[in-house]
């Protein structure tokens, strides 16, 4: 089982309403629990598997059946002759890919649901072979759909789950190879639906073998409750008892994290709680400046941060790229999903006002720079097509609706799976690629590659590649550039954006770059400034953030 299973059934019992009897199908009283999170987090493989001091769902109902062969039960094809629209709430956890038979058992689940109840079911689409006596099938959202609706449910949601790639760090306990897990899940109804919501479950205490992992818990426990904190100050006249709520908040984190063993402590802290303070910084607490006592919380933890001894964000990598390196995780990651869409609401508001888009003069000047070429790449023409290759959730589209709200921009951006779906939500006028032989399939009037191309290893085969579709202008920007030493590589360890993970990448020489560019059919338009030094202990030169514009040969 899954922790995210038992996340999962709360998310939806909350959304939708709990109906009785509940009875959870297939399922255990003292089942193995996976919480994948702890293992990416600790590095330590056993790490993952925590205890509960309860039934998994004890916290919804302490009342709820669990129906199981295993000890007794009749199978699900033969429940109906004992349960005729009988239960208000099921649930279904990765049994259904052991299953025979996935239509009967679909058509059985219908037969012992009431009208009006809620059947949550969830599976793997990508996970080891694991026989329980036998493991037959896999499962995609478009399945789950088909077999739902040809047992007579009504689809309330169906989607991908969990995601997490091969690089994250997982491996598989027998064959002690990178394991790469997908998810999926459906939740169902039986003839008319009516929500009943307004009631809150709190996720049941679980515990790792692993102390830190323990440690982790105790900060999510804590991170939530600054959640609730910040939600209350929202809407509370109050201010001054959820700020006291906010400021207890963070002793008890500095009390969790200053417990932990230095070795771990530098890797751990930075990375949560950074996101935590980016939260509260992102959070527009009011719409008036911060009160002062709320301004001291927050330099509270910025400085607690500063005294925690914790590696350079940047390190010198003289073995150049490192190849199956498991802790260097990349960049499909949710924390930097988590932190994009934070900052995604605050940006759009920034972009309708006349104070300066960023507080920084590296990200203002990337703005003002891409003002410029776009409207260059605009001239007389009331239509434009761009491929932002790494272009995040989409900022650059919102930044050049606000630059030229009367253009009608055709905008396309290749990005890692993660931030990909959250973009397609976000901008659906937009086509997002995680795929990039697909964004290759037609040429654009400005191809863009912002603080992407330096994080190829080959990254001259990336630019041959954006070339090749770049009918009018090639921006390659916020690229870290050195003028004397040879191009080398470094790890980048953005935890103090909130960012929890490491990502190799290239400070290529200025010479060697542009003599590459000019090998071909492209030409230097204009060079930009972008942002002064990035120091890196140990590095040959520290590099500077630089922007080039470039176009074919005579156009």
């Amino acid at each position: 089982m899954f922790w995210d299973d038992i996340k999962l059934v709360t998310e939806q019992v909350q959304k939708y309403g709990l109906r009785k009897p509940f009875v959870d199908l297939g399922g255990l009283e003292k089942p193995t629990i996976a919480d994948y999170d702890l293992t990416i987090k600790t590095g330590d493989q056993s790490a993952r598997y925590v205890g509960l001091r309860q039934r998994p769902f004890d916290h919804i109902d302490p009342s709820y059946l669990i129906l199981n062969p295993e000890k007794g039960d009749p199978a699900i094809e033969a429940l109906p002759q004992k349960y005729i629209n009988f239960f208000g709430t099921a649930v279904c956890l990765n049994v259904i890919e052991h299953i025979e038979n996935p239509l009967e058992v679909f058509r059985a689940f219908y037969e012992i649901m009431k009208p009006n109840s809620l059947l949550v079911i969830s599976t793997v689409f990508l996970f080891p072979y694991h026989p329980s006596p036998r493991d037959y099938w896999r499962y995609s959202p478009e399945g789950l759909r088909f077999l739902s609706k040809e047992a007579g449910f009504t689809v309330l949601e169906c989607d991908w789950r969990l995601s997490i790639p091969a690089s994250a760090g997982i491996l598989d306990i027998h064959t002690l190879k990178p394991q790469e897990i997908i998810s999926v899940f459906v939740t169902l109804t039986k003839g008319e639906f009516a929500t009943t919501t307004g009631v809150t479950y709190p996720l049941p205490q679980r515990e790792s073998r692993n102390e830190i992992a323990n440690r982790l818990i105790e900060i999510e426990k804590v991170a939530a409750k600054i959640s609730n904190c910040v939600e209350q100050t929202r809407t509370s006249l109050d201010s001054d008892s959820t700020i006291a709520g906010l400021q207890k908040s963070r002793r008890q984190i500095a009390d969790v994290l200053l417990n932990l063993p230095a070795e771990h402590l530098q890797n751990i802290y930075l990375a949560e709680l950074a996101k935590i303070s980016q939260k509260l910084v992102s959070s527009a607490i009011k719409e008036q400046p911060l009160t002062k006592n709320e301004i001291i919380f927050i330099e509270e933890i910025l400085e607690q941060q500063r005294q925690c001894y914790s590696l350079p964000e940047w390190e010198y990598i003289p073995q150049k790229w490192a190849k199956n390196n498991l802790k260097v995780k990349g960049w499909n990651v949710e924390s930097i999903l988590e932190i994009r869409k934070a900052n995604w609401s605050r940006f759009r508001e920034l972009l309708q006002m006349a104070q300066p888009v960023a507080n920084n003069y590296g990200t203002h000047n990337t703005y003002m720079a891409y003002a410029y070429v776009l409207a260059l790449t605009a001239q007389r023409k009331e239509r434009i097509s761009i491929l932002d290759w790494g272009g995040g959730l989409g900022e650059y589209y919102l930044l050049s609706k606000a630059l030229l709200p009367d253009l009608e921009i055709d905008y396309h951006c290749k990005e890692v799976s993660v931030l990909c779906e959250a973009g397609r939500e976000l901008l659906p006028e937009a086509k997002f690629y995680d795929d990039e032989s697909e964004c290759f399939q037609q040429s654009y009037d400005l191809v863009v590659a912002s603080s992407s191309l330096q994080y190829s290893e080959n990254w001259q085969g990336v630019v041959s590649q954006l070339e090749a579709v770049s009918r009018s202008y090639l921006y390659i920007t916020r690229l870290p550039i050195v003028h004397k030493a040879a191009s080398f590589v470094v790890l980048q360890r953005p935890y103090q954006y909130g960012y929890g993970t490491e990502y190799l990448g290239w400070f290529l020489n200025r010479g060697e770059f542009l003599n590459y560019m000019n090998r071909g059919k492209m030409e230097l338009v204009r060079e930009f400034i972008i942002a002064e030094g990035f120091p890196v202990p140990g590095a040959p030169e520290p590099g500077e953030g630089r922007g080039f514009l470039f176009r074919p040969r005579g156009t």
